[in-house]
C-alpha cells in the first residue's frame, strides 16, 4: 500500500477539465438565466407540446439546470451519476434514449414517470460539451426529422445565448406582467411591499399549488397555463382591489394581505380562501382539484425587506404542505430551524468536497460474544458547526440531493481504512455499510462499487452493504439489477430497519437478501411475553426457515442478549456490548476477539 490512497473516482479525463474550464470562463454557473433564454425554452415547449424544457450544465460531481420552461420540479442541482444527462454527453448531436434505456436511467430531479425524452448537446465555441437542452413528458411520443432538427437549431441558438455576455449599455429587467398567468411579476409585488409599508406593516401571503406539477405534466404546458390562469383569477375575485397575485416560480402564488384583514381574524380569513380555491377546475375537458396550503409572513417590522417577507410566507406555506396542514403563519423558531438546516446543507457540501466526514465502527458480536464484524457509520465535526449529529445532517443530505455523494464517500473511506490496516498486518472482519436508495437507482452503482474495491486491493466478501426497506418503493428494476449483481460477486446484502417500513414476503424474496437486522424499537421494548418479543421471536424463525440470519440492533441489556440468544439469534449489535469507536479501537476489539463482558 503506498502513501497516496488511490481515489474512489478515476482522475478526470481531458474532456471533463477542458469542461470545467470552459464553465469557469464564461461563468455560466454563476449568472441568472436571461429572458431571452426563457423564451426560447418557453418556445420549445409550445413547440413540441412538451411538459418541460430544461437547459442543463454538467460538470464533474452534478447536474445544474440554468434555465427552464414547463413544469419545474425543486431540485436546481441533482447528482450527475446515474442522470440521463449523463449520457447524453456522449453523443454527437442528439440523444433520445429507447423506453428499455430510459427506464434504467435517472432525467434528474422529476418527480413523475417520464415516458419521453430527448437532448441536444451543448458546446462552447471549441467544440467542448458542457451540457444539454432537453425535453421531458409523461406520454410516450416520437420526433419527426423536422423536429429533430429543429431542436439542434434550439441548442444552438441557446449555446450562443448562454455564453454570450448582455448586450452592453442596457440591464435586463423583470417584465412587470405575465401574460401566461395574468399575474403581475414578483418585482411587482416588490414595489407594491414597499409602497404599502408606508401606510403600515404589510403581511404577504403565500399559496402553494403542490399538485400542479403533475397535473401540467400529464396534460401539457397550454392545459397548465390555464389551470395558472383561473387560480389567480379565483385568488384576484375573493381579495378584490386590494391586492394583486404574483406567480413565484411555477406553483407558488403570492399577494399581500388585505388591510381589512385583522391580526384576530387572519386564520379565518385564510381558511375561507383555501375553500374557495380548492373546488375542481375544469380545463379543456380535465378535471383539476388543486391542493392548496397557504403562509403567512410576520407584518412587516423595521430591518425586514420584501423579499425576506415572501420569503417568511414562502416557508410558512411549505411547511404547512409538510405538516399537512391548510394554514401556516411565520415562526420564528421554525425560521431559526430553517436557517440551521441551510447553513448545514452548505457547510456539508464542503465537508463532502474536503473529506472531512469520518467513519467510525460500531462492532457485531454472535451470541457467544466473539466479534463477528462491524457498521461503519459516518460522523462530522465541523469548524462552525460543532458535532453534527446524523439525525440532522444525514436528513438535510437526503432533501438536498446530497445522500449518494454522502455514501460513496464513506464507502471511499471504509476501503481507505480497511487497506491500511491490511497493509500493517491487521485482520479486518467484514464491515457493513449503509447504501442510499438514490445510490442503488444508479444504473452503473455495482459496476462502480465492485471497480472500487478492486482499485483498493479489496475483494467483495470485505464488505456487506445494509440496505432499508425504502428501496421498495421505487425503481426496484434498477435496483434488483444492482444488487444481484453484487451478491453473484460476493458482496452480502443486509435488509436494516426491518419491520418499519414497506417490506413484505414478496419483495424481500425478490432481492439477494441474506440477512435481516431487526430494528432497535422491538429489541429495546422486548419483555419476556409482551408483543415485541412475539414479534422478534417470528421474525427469527422466518427467517431462518428463509434461510436467512438475524442480527438484532439496540441491544442494552444483558438480559436482552440472553433473551435474543434463547430465541435462536445470529448476531446482536449494540451499547451493551460495543458503541461505535474510532477505527483504530475497533482494530484493538477484533484483536482481543471479544466483547468486554465476556473477557
Amino acid at each position: 500500500m503506498t502513501d497516496a490512497s488511490p481515489s474512489l473516482r478515476p482522475q478526470p479525463s481531458v474532456e471533463e477539465r477542458q469542461r470545467a474550464v470552459s464553465i469557469h470562463r464564461y461563468g455560466i454557473l454563476d449568472r441568472g438565466s436571461s429572458p431571452r433564454l426563457k423564451a426560447l425554452l418557453r418556445l420549445a415547449v409550445n413547440l413540441f407540446e412538451v411538459s418541460v424544457c430544461r437547459l442543463t450544465v454538467v460538470d464533474a460531481r452534478s447536474v445544474h439546470c440554468c434555465a427552464s420552461a414547463g413544469v419545474w420540479v425543486s431540485e436546481q442541482t441533482w447528482p450527475r451519476r446515474g442522470a440521463t444527462c449523463e449520457a447524453a454527453l456522449g453523443r454527437e448531436r442528439l440523444f433520445i434514449p429507447s423506453r428499455a434505456v430510459l427506464g434504467t436511467t435517472d432525467p434528474g430531479g422529476l418527480h413523475h414517470e417520464v415516458r419521453f425524452y430527448a437532448a441536444a448537446v451543448l458546446r462552447d465555441p471549441d467544440g467542448v460539451t458542457i451540457g444539454t437542452l432537453h425535453l421531458a413528458d409523461g406520454r410516450r411520443r416520437r420526433l419527426s426529422v423536422q423536429q429533430r432538427q429543429a431542436l439542434a437549431e434550439l441548442a444552438r441558438m441557446c449555446e450562443q445565448e448562454l455564453l454570450t455576455d448582455e448586450e452592453p449599455g442596457g440591464s435586463i429587467h423583470p417584465l412587470a406582467y405575465d401574460h401566461d398567468t395574468g399575474c403581475v411579476s414578483e418585482g411587482s409585488l416588490r414595489q407594491d411591499i414597499d409602497k404599502a409599508s408606508y401606510a403600515g406593516r404589510p403581511r404577504v401571503i403565500c399559496m402553494c399549488v403542490d399538485n400542479l406539477h403533475s397535473f401540467g405534466f400529464l396534460h401539457g404546458w397550454k392545459v397548465l397555463s390555464r389551470a395558472r390562469r383561473e387560480l389567480a383569477a379565483r385568488a384576484e375575485e375573493y381579495l378584490g382591489a386590494h391586492s394583486s397575485v404574483a406567480m413565484i416560480g411555477t406553483r407558488y402564488y403570492a399577494f399581500i394581505a388585505p388591510p381589512n384583514w385583522t391580526e384576530e381574524g387572519l386564520l379565518d380569513e385564510l381558511h375561507v380562501l383555501s375553500q374557495r380555491l380548492t373546488t375542481p377546475i375544469e380545463v379543456a375537458e380535465h378535471r383539476f382539484v388543486p391542493r392548496i396550503n397557504l403562509g403567512a409572513s410576520a407584518p412587516m417590522s423595521e430591518g425586514v425587506d420584501a423579499g425576506q417577507l415572501i420569503f417568511q410566507s414562502h416557508r410558512a406555506a411549505v411547511h404547512a404542505r409538510d405538516q399537512g396542514q391548510l394554514v401556516a403563519l411565520a415562526s420564528a423558531e421554525r425560521d431559526e430551524a430553517d436557517q440551521r438546516r441551510c447553513l448545514i446543507r452548505e457547510r456539508l457540501e464542503h465537508a463532502l468536497s474536503e473529506r472531512r466526514l469520518k467513519c467510525v465502527v460500531q462492532p457485531k458480536f454472535d451470541m457467544d460474544l466473539r466479534v463477528r464484524g462491524g457498521e461503519v457509520l459516518a460522523r462530522w465535526e465541523d469548524e462552525e458547526l460543532g458535532f453534527v449529529s446524523p439525525g440532522e445532517f444525514v436528513p438535510v443530505a437526503e432533501e438536498c440531493g446530497l445522500v449518494a455523494e454522502l455514501g460513496w464517500c464513506v464507502i471511499e473511506h471504509t476501503c481507505e481504512l480497511v487497506a491500511e490496516a491490511r497493509a500493517r498486518g491487521h485482520r479486518v472482519p467484514p464491515l457493513a455499510i449503509n447504501v442510499s436508495t438514490p445510490q442503488l437507482q444508479g444504473f452503473s452503482f455495482a459496476g462502480d462499487l465492485l471497480e472500487t474495491l478492486a482499485t483498493y486491493g479489496l475483494t467483495p466478501s470485505d464488505i456487506q452493504l445494509e440496505i432499508t426497506e425504502s428501496v421498495f418503493s421505487r425503481h426496484l428494476e434498477v435496483i434488483q439489477r444492482n444488487l444481484h449483481r453484487l451478491a453473484v460477486e460476493g458482496v452480502e446484502i443486509h435488509l436494516d430497519d426491518y419491520g418499519t417500513g414497506y417490506s413484505s414476503l414478496a419483495y424481500i424474496k425478490s432481492l439477494p437478501i441474506s440477512i435481516l437486522k431487526i430494528d432497535r424499537t422491538f429489541i429495546m421494548e422486548m419483555k419476556p411475553g409482551g408483543h415485541d418479543a412475539t414479534i422478534v421471536e417470528a421474525t427469527v424463525a422466518m427467517a431462518h426457515a428463509l434461510g436467512l440470519s438475524v442480527v438484532a440492533e439496540g441491544v442494552e441489556k444483558e438480559c436482552q442478549w440472553l433473551q435474543l440468544r434463547s430465541m435462536g439469534c445470529d448476531v446482536i449489535q449494540g451499547f451493551w456490548c460495543g458503541r461505535p469507536m474510532p477505527f483504530e479501537s475497533f482494530l484493538e476489539v477484533v484483536t482481543s476477539g471479544t466483547c468486554t463482558h465476556a473477557r
